[in-house]
């Protein structure tokens, strides 16, 4: 399972690696990122966005500050903007570096960039001898204790060889560890979302004693409920599963046998580590030379993100919790109202004029730079309900762009048109409308020829509801960074 990785940095010129990439043809194994020389002292380099697969656009601004010759006024920042499609990982010692094909190139940099999440340096010796596709996986975290034949073993006592208790046909046996893999991660807690944080599933979550002691695995880790093996993060309700916001610095591992498992940890049953792909990003004991598997044919139980299914049992917990009397640690407020406007690189800031229905119109000068098309931005997952496996961020849902001149009008229609753009989601099946994820380029706005304002038109065909998370005296938007944005027409998300 593949948790979203998001970026929102500013990288110094000595914070990131450009190089070359060649997307590979067609059914080819993924190709080396090949590093170029060092970058040139003055870029600043920002990145912002989230991956979740391969494909997936962020926006890259570059901003380049030329040498003044001897005697001259130091000159201002020379601003570039672009954008990045994830192509894969690599992994140097204990981190993942993702790899971005940059279109257009930005000036005095390679057609790739290299960088790791949280902004911290890579090494440009030598590259990869191949990209990994997806983004990095996660399991149970230090000190978690699983149950052997020799009692509970803290996981990272575990070795290849030894003995672990195994839920099969509803019965205990005992399996023989074939590979177990380890990864620490850190990253800037401000920046991120839920998903990257460890979940911990307080005791008693789900039955008397089950688990006996609070377990924390990664979000993406799945129990065994009900016969069926479920994500963790579905299943989080600030109460008996809760989300460790607080940290942002630990190590996890993973635990392999010759047969994907349902290992017993803290008492609960879980899953062990099946391999789809990305076993060599992780540190590991003895080197591991077998096939990936896949989830629908090697996988110990069904694995189910239905809504149909997950929902049931999310009630179910959740009215043990209040019948526990255990608190809500986070409480989620949510706003319908998107805050829409447009905006560009260099900083000017558009508000509608006038909002009548599903109708938001702005007057937009004539100017030299991309105009974005901006909101708020949420989850589905963290907004109708964790139950929902819908974790693209979702600004508002676009129909149809219409530029007014007097009483000619014209159709902007990129946004339905082009495949690939960056803040745009894939067009909505069967209609002509597109969601943003909040931040979507509006490219080759056609404006007005002699040089007037001309008024832009933009249907919204459904916006919100939006989150934040309040938790003290701290909140949160859906994107994780810290805010003091206003709440309209708000309610408090039922837990």
């Amino acid at each position: 399972m593949s948790a979203p990785v998001q970026f929102g940095e500013r990288l110094q010129n000595d914070h990131f690696v450009t190089g070359t990439y060649a997307p590979p043809p067609g059914g080819a194994a993924p190709l080396p990122f090949v590093p170029g020389p060092p970058v040139p002292a003055g870029n600043v380099l920002t990145v912002e966005g989230t991956v979740a697969q391969v494909g997936d656009v962020v926006n890259l601004t570059l901003a380049f500050t030329p040498p003044p010759p001897p005697g001259v006024t130091p000159l201002p920042p020379v601003i570039s903007n672009s954008t990045g499609t994830y192509e894969g990982y690599y992994v140097s010692g204990n981190e993942s570096v993702f790899v971005f094909l940059v279109n257009p190139p930005l000036p005095g940099l390679g057609s790739a960039i290299a960088l790791t999440q949280d902004g911290a340096r890579v090494p440009t010796a030598s590259g990869p001898e191949f990209l990994h596709t997806g983004v990095p996986d996660v399991c149970f975290l230090r000190g978690t204790m699983i149950d052997t034949p020799r009692g509970e073993l803290p996981v990272e006592f575990l070795s290849v060889g030894d003995e672990v208790s195994v839920l099969e046909k509803g019965q205990l046996v005992f399996r023989t560890v074939a590979w177990v893999g380890s990864q620490s991660v850190f990253f800037d807690g401000s920046k991120a979302d839920d998903d990257s944080f460890p979940v911990r599933i307080r005791c008693g979550a789900f039955r008397p004693g089950v688990p006996h002691r609070d377990l924390l695995v990664t979000s993406e880790h799945c129990v065994f409920v009900d016969g069926v093996l479920i994500p963790v993060r579905m299943l989080v309700n600030e109460r008996s599963i809760v989300v460790e916001r607080g940290m942002d610095a630990f190590e996890y591992f993973h635990v392999e046998l010759d047969q994907h498992g349902i290992l017993i940890a803290e008492g609960l049953e879980t899953e062990s580590y099946l391999d789809t792909g990305n076993r060599d990003r992780f540190r590991q004991q003895l080197d591991r030379d077998v096939a990936p598997k896949s989830w629908a044919e090697d996988a110990a139980a069904p694995l189910t993100v239905a809504r149909e299914m997950v929902e049931p049992i999310w009630n179910r917990l959740a009215s043990r919790a209040k019948a526990m009397n255990m608190p809500l640690v986070a409480e989620h407020v949510l706003t319908m109202e998107p805050e829409l406007r447009l905006a560009t690189w260099s900083g000017l800031v558009i508000t509608p004029v006038s909002v009548e229905g599903r109708f938001h119109d702005f007057i937009v000068p004539v100017i030299e730079d991309t105009i974005w098309l901006r909101s708020r931005s949420a989850r589905p997952s963290e907004t109708v309900g964790r139950y929902v496996d819908d974790r693209r961020y979702l600004g508002v849902l676009v129909g149809r762009i219409n530029i007014l001149e007097g009483r000619h009008r014209s159709d902007y229609n990129t946004h339905l048109s082009v495949e690939r753009l960056s803040g745009w989601h894939t067009l909505e099946a069967g209609t002509e409308s597109r969601w943003t994820n909040g931040n979507a380029s509006l490219s080759s706005l056609p404006l007005s020829a002699d040089g007037r304002p001309v008024r832009v038109r933009i249907e919204v065909l459904a916006a919100g509801p939006y989150r934040r998370v309040v938790d003290g005296p701290t909140a949160f938007l859906s994107s994780g960074r810290h805010t003091s944005a206003r709440v309209h027409k708000s309610r408090v998300m039922p837990i």
